[in-house]
């Protein structure tokens, strides 16, 4: 009875050895399964980042940048760039895991990037989360150039012989144009716009007067911008004219296109009066004031666009169409970047008077633009902004001023 005791005994500590070897064998391999892992830098299942969904509109793009941005911390054993992320210290099963800093990564400011900041354009922090949707600073354009133009409120009297025929005006020009996200329509697809600009022109005076002339362009509105197929928008544009009359005109300017890539577009535009003004104009040199009515010109105009250079960041676009009075009208628009935040703007614009006109010069209208452009936040001409400004704040090109009466 006792030796069979013992043997009990005997083959219990024999099973707890034997338990204690395979265990222990155990922990060596996962050991060293571990640092195999570590040496070769294959990230353990949990910490490797996971597929991004595809984003279709820009406010999903924008939560997939941040999503994917909140991944991109994995092990890594090799250096990276300082960045202002510090590295913090975590733990995988037991095992202490230093999560290395992830380098600061600078928009890509082209036409192919799809998800980020590069889908805002931005160079300057994160356009996901801009310091305020009402007034954007990182998606304005500030301006000053010259300027040259004419047209039918040029010409108060047309009479042979009179004053009142100054012909073309030569000034001086300087606005801006904000653009930014309408959050609470269509799931923040919607941009908005708000420009100015400001002309001084006839510096010198002219036949018709001394003064010189003043002009203020105001435009407002609404329109969506897309990566391929339909975009397009609606604004609002409002001229005080000041000279030898003072004239408050209205009119509504709309296009639509087409993006067949990211770099050609075709598309139409129109612009249609909403205001009729009478007034009266002081000539120099006449008895009394010359009653005038003066209107907005109508047109529509054809348009093909196409961004070239580096990332598409140039812009050369033609325009031919028609305007309600039976002429017709022609059309270009070219944007090159100077700098990273400073650009080139230059645009003509000329209309031909209808065939029956009998004071064909008084109908003819035409617009000459140079202007150096600052976009501060982000690069002169990126292209994948969805909410930059889609219409130019209005100038004598696309609000043309006409006569209604001799």
């Amino acid at each position: 009875m006792v030796r069979s005791l013992q043997r009990i005994s005997c083959w219990q500590a024999r099973y707890r050895l034997g338990l204690g070897v395979v265990c222990a064998a155990v922990m060596l391999c996962q050991t060293g399964l571990a640092e195999t892992r570590h040496l070769r830098g294959v990230q353990p299942r949990a910490l490797r980042p996971a597929a991004m969904p595809r984003a279709n509109t820009p406010v999903e793009a924008n939560a997939v940048s941040q999503a994917a941005f909140a991944q991109s911390i994995v092990l890594d054993s090799s250096d990276t760039a300082a960045t202002s992320i510090a590295p913090s210290a975590s733990s995988f099963n037991g095992m202490e895991v230093q999560l290395e800093p992830v380098p600061h990564q600078t928009a890509m400011h082209g036409a192919h990037s799809t998800t980020g900041c590069d889908s805002c354009g931005m160079n300057v922090g994160c356009c996901c989360n801009p310091a305020g949707w009402l007034m954007d600073w990182n998606r304005s354009e500030v301006w000053a150039g010259v300027t040259s133009f004419t047209g039918g409120g040029a010409f108060p009297a047309t009479a042979a012989g009179t004053a009142g025929q100054p012909g073309g005006a030569f000034g001086f020009q300087e606005g801006f144009n904000f653009g930014t996200r309408l959050p609470s329509l269509l799931r923040g697809q919607l941009g908005s716009q708000l420009g100015m600009r400001f002309t001084q022109s006839q510096l010198d005076g002219t036949t018709a007067g001394p003064d010189n002339r003043t002009q203020l362009f105001l435009t407002g509105g609404l329109y969506r911008r897309v990566d391929y197929g339909f975009q397009g928008g609606i604004v609002v544009d409002f001229l005080r004219d000041d000279w030898v009359y003072r004239a408050d005109l209205l009119q509504i300017r709309g296009e639509l296109s087409f993006l067949l890539s990211p770099y050609h577009d075709l598309g139409f535009r129109f612009s249609d009066s909403q205001k009729t003004e009478q007034t009266s104009a002081t000539l120099l040199g006449t008895p009394s004031p010359i009653d005038i009515e003066l209107t907005a010109m109508n047109t529509y105009r054809f348009f093909y666009r196409y961004r070239f250079g580096q990332g598409g960041r140039s812009m050369a676009e033609l325009a031919a169409g028609w305007t309600d009075s039976a002429g017709a009208i022609l059309g270009m628009h070219l944007k090159m970047p100077l700098q990273s935040e400073l650009g080139l703007d230059l645009g003509a614009t000329y209309v031909f008077p209808p065939n029956d006109s009998l004071v064909p010069y008084s109908e003819e209208s035409w617009n000459l633009s140079m202007a150096l452009v600052w976009t501060p936040g982000r690069a002169f001409g990126t292209s994948r902004d969805y909410y930059r400004p889609m219409f130019d704040v209005a100038d004598n090109g696309s609000f043309i001023s006409r006569r209604v009466s001799p």
